[in-house]
């Protein structure tokens, strides 16, 4: 999963009462989304270190708020809950996608650092699916069930719990 791709492209479409505004609005949330994936990108250095997985868990945090504030926006047709929840899935993002690459620096030889690095990238992508796989499951299941599914089942592999231990 992606937040950052359910921020700009799915939340946008779950507030439907936007009359012709619905252009501006995805452009506003498409720019909060990624914005905030950019500008928190510091932070999620500072939050990094090899014996805690605080930047992870802080974006799995601000990922959650960020889907339940989408599951709410969606119900209250509010458009200002739905962009900012955009742009803390934005944010969430940007700190696991740092997370991330500092991790894959730590656990890499310094020969295999560029191919792991490439590995991980391209399965970072891979999220980037995430809004065509809720469209395609739309044919069967509401966008607003699919939301809440998401957002229960953030963290059900058990992720969080599993990188603690060791």
């Amino acid at each position: 999963m992606d937040s950052g791709t359910i921020g700009f492209a799915v939340v946008p479409g779950l507030i439907t009462d936007l009359g012709g505004q619905r252009l501006l609005y995805t452009t506003a949330a498409v720019a909060l989304t990624l914005g905030a994936g950019v500008l928190v990108q510091p932070l999620a250095r500072r939050l990094d270190s090899a014996r805690s997985v605080r930047a992870i868990l802080t974006a799995l945090s601000i990922v959650l708020a960020g889907l339940i504030l989408g599951v709410f926006s969606a119900v209250t047709q509010n458009p200002w809950l739905g962009l900012t929840a955009s742009g803390l899935l934005g944010a969430g993002y940007g700190l696991m996608l740092v997370a991330g690459l500092l991790e894959t620096q730590r656990i890499a030889l310094p020969l295999r650092l560029g191919t792991l690095t490439g590995r991980y990238y391209t399965l970072a992508y891979l999220g980037y699916f995430t809004p065509t796989v809720m469209a395609f499951l739309a044919l069967w299941v509401a966008p607003l069930e699919l939301m809440v599914a998401v957002t229960l089942g953030i963290d059900s592999g058990g992720i969080v719990q599993d990188r603690a231990a060791t």
